[in-house]
């Protein structure tokens, strides 16, 4: 599993035989007990999309999974599943995503709900700064589910969804 990590970034290719390698990651990360076991998973597809790039869009299956990961309350394994959930949106477009971060958005978990709004206002971050602007269709979407989740009863999800509110905002009043 690790060999994949530890050669970090460096460029791969499609490869028929990733499917199965991603489908055995994800079910390492669904279903392991051993915490160490999902770290080293996560970093392996961390490693694998920042490696396929936009090759890597056919595996946004495994985004769900990720997001569902998040009730850990370790902050070393957050960060893990953060950085992962990074390398995952650096695959596809906004669009991708807004289906499985709205769905954990309405997990009974606040922690599920706050790092998956806190993933999708990184995300709009990062799309203000590159070269792919956001779509007016999910422009709606997303400040629909915000402004929702900005009355949710967990302070941490509300504090989350005002700031990535503010992403989402910011470059239409600074234009």
């Amino acid at each position: 599993i690790s060999s994949a990590a530890s050669d970090v970034y460096k460029r791969q290719w499609p490869d028929p035989g990733l499917d199965a390698y991603v489908q055995a990651l994800q079910v390492r990360i669904q279903k392991d007990a051993n915490i160490n076991v999902v770290l080293q998973a996560c970093k392996c597809i961390d490693a694998l999309c920042r490696g396929l790039r936009q090759e890597g869009a056919a595996y946004m299956y495994v985004l769900p999974t990720l997001l569902e990961k998040l009730k850990e309350r370790k902050p070393s394994t957050v960060d893990v599943l953060q950085s992962t959930l990074d390398a995952m949106y650096g695959c596809g477009p906004l669009s991708d995503i807004l289906e499985p971060v709205s769905s954990a958005a309405t997990h009974k978990n606040p922690a599920v709900k706050g790092g998956s709004v806190r993933f999708l206002g990184r995300c709009i971050a990062k799309s203000s700064t590159t070269s792919s602007p956001l779509q007016a269709a999910d422009v709606k979407v997303i400040a629909a589910l915000l402004v929702q989740l900005m009355s949710d009863g967990a302070g941490d999800v509300r504090d989350a969804a005002a700031v990535s509110y503010t992403h989402l905002t910011l470059p239409t009043i600074c234009s």
